[in-house]
């Protein structure tokens, strides 16, 4: 059999992929250093401004992100605190009577939090990444015996992203497409959503962002949640 057409025969013997999708949403909220949940607008001018939000890497396990914060650090007053996944760890104010914000808080939403000042903290600032109808922790991590999406038992493929926000400054705020290998080395890619932004690609105040990716944990989108922004989706169209 020549080569060509052992080939072909590959190709068409490998299984149909169904398409999919599903969404992520990132939101964002303030409080006092007591956890109290408090009006973004009272916050002192200095603090107004635009967050960094993390899709999908899991650099360090749930750990500083370091590479992505090489890339897109938060901006000066605020600091980056600490993360976790609501549910699985331990975190004060979803035990004290003060903490109002961990009524918005659903198990299995990743929590990144961001104070203005590490040792004397006057205000935090939550970036919430949620699905609304599973848990972003279980895509995260997957249901193959511990393996990450796009592991070799999983083969999660995005060929495209619908991206949509209630803010439409937001949409000058390029998406970072972060690859990094093993060791820690890694390029950064950008997307420009207003790039795609044609009468093809928009429906219902939605982008069609025309970018493809296979999620795993040495893959991540980050970008900038705008200070007048409240609400990012990403609907990612996916091939199982």
């Amino acid at each position: 059999m020549r080569k060509f057409e052992k080939h072909f025969l590959d190709e068409i013997k490998k299984p149909v992929k169904k398409l999919d999708a599903f969404s992520v949403n990132v939101k964002r909220y303030f409080t006092n250093g007591l956890g109290v949940q408090i009006d973004k607008n009272t916050l002192p001018a200095n603090l107004k401004m635009a967050m960094p939000f993390y899709l999908w890497q899991k650099f360090d396990m749930d750990g500083g992100f370091k590479v992505a914060q090489q890339i897109l650090p938060p901006l000066p007053p605020w600091v980056f605190a600490y993360s976790y996944i609501q549910g699985a760890a331990f975190d004060y104010f979803n035990f004290s009577s003060l903490g109002t914000i961990s009524s918005q808080f659903k198990p299995g939403d990743l929590i990144c939090v961001f104070v203005d000042d590490i040792t004397n903290i006057n205000y935090m600032a939550w970036v919430v990444v949620n699905c609304p109808f599973q848990a972003y922790s279980s895509l995260l991590l997957g249901n193959n015996g511990g393996d990450y999406i796009g592991g070799e038992n999983a083969g999660i493929e995005v060929y495209e992203i619908l991206y949509g926000c209630d803010n439409t400054q937001q949409y000058n705020e390029p998406l970072h497409l972060l690859s990094t290998n093993r060791i820690g080395q890694f390029t950064d890619e950008q997307a420009q959503p207003l790039s795609f932004k044609t009468p093809e690609t928009v429906l219902n105040d939605f982008i069609t962002v025309k970018i493809s990716f296979e999620i795993n944990y040495m893959f991540g989108i980050l970008g900038m949640m705008q200070f007048n922004s409240e609400l990012l989706n990403f609907n990612h169209k996916i091939k199982l």
